[in-house]
């Protein structure tokens, strides 16, 4: 992993933001363990790629945002679809 030069600077994983090489890493992973390697590799560069395209043009967050939207809890903000508090 580099130093960043900025503040600013999003961090990158030999060249891929972290949910694009995490989702890679995962799905060659899950191939590689069934004996599978080339079938790993080949849908890692898919994920990778896919991942890439859905997220081209969009905001650095976007991604958790959608897990967010979907119903997925993430740990320090409210469960999703609460709409009101009561007293």
């Amino acid at each position: 992993m580099m130093v960043p030069k900025s503040l600013d600077e999003p961090v990158r994983i030999l060249g891929l933001s972290p949910d694009e090489f995490f989702g890679g890493a995962l799905s060659f992973l899950l191939f590689y363990f069934q004996n599978h390697p080339t079938y790993g590799f080949l849908a890692a560069i898919m994920v990778v790629f896919t991942l890439k395209r859905i997220k081209a043009g969009k905001n650095d967050g976007f991604m958790l945002h959608k897990i967010y939207e979907y119903g997925f809890p993430l740990p320090g903000l409210l469960p999703p679809y609460v709409n009101h508090f009561e007293d």
